[in-house]
C-alpha cells in the first residue's frame, strides 16, 4: 500500500471514530447531553475531514487528473466533486449548529446530526473502495 493510501485509510479510521463519538453523544439521554463535548467533537471531525480532503486532493485526485489516463482522470474528477460536496455537507452542519445550543432545538438538532452522520459514513464507505480502486490503477 502506498503511503498516501495508508494516510487516507488512517484519516478514514479517525473520521469514523470521531463520527462514532458524535453519534454516542447525540444518542445520550437529553438530560445528560454534554454540549461542550459535542462542540469539541464537531470541531475535531471537521479538522480530521479537512486534513483528509487535502491529502486526497493533493496526493491522489490531482495527480490522477494530470496522469494522462483519461479513465483515471474522469474517475478522479467525479470523486473530487463528491468529496467537495460531502465536505460542504459537514461544514454546513457545523456552521448551522456551532452557535445554537442543542437543548434549544433538540429534535431538529438530533435529526440533523444523525442524518449528517449517515451521509458521511455512506460517503466514506463508498469513497474508500473507490480510492483503493483508483490507487490500484
Amino acid at each position: 500500500m502506498e503511503p498516501t493510501q495508508a494516510l487516507c485509510h488512517d484519516h478514514q479510521r479517525r473520521a469514523g471514530a470521531a463520527a462514532g463519538l458524535i453519534k454516542s453523544l447525540i444518542e445520550t439521554d437529553f438530560a445528560h447531553y454534554d454540549e461542550a463535548a459535542m462542540a469539541h467533537a464537531r470541531a475535531a471531525l471537521a479538522d480530521i475531514l479537512g486534513a483528509y480532503q487535502r491529502v486526497k486532493h493533493e496526493g491522489i485526485f490531482d495527480p490522477a487528473i494530470r496522469s494522462g489516463d483519461e479513465r483515471r482522470a474522469q474517475t478522479a474528477r467525479r470523486m473530487k466533486i463528491a468529496c467537495i460536496a460531502a465536505g460542504e455537507d459537514v461544514r454546513s452542519y457545523v456552521r448551522r449548529w456551532q452557535a445554537v445550543h442543542g437543548h434549544e432545538h433538540w429534535s431538529e438538532y438530533r435529526l440533523s446530526t444523525l442524518t449528517m452522520l449517515t451521509r458521511l459514513r455512506d460517503h466514506l464507505d463508498t469513497e474508500r473502495q473507490a480510492l483503493d480502486a483508483l490507487m490500484a490503477g
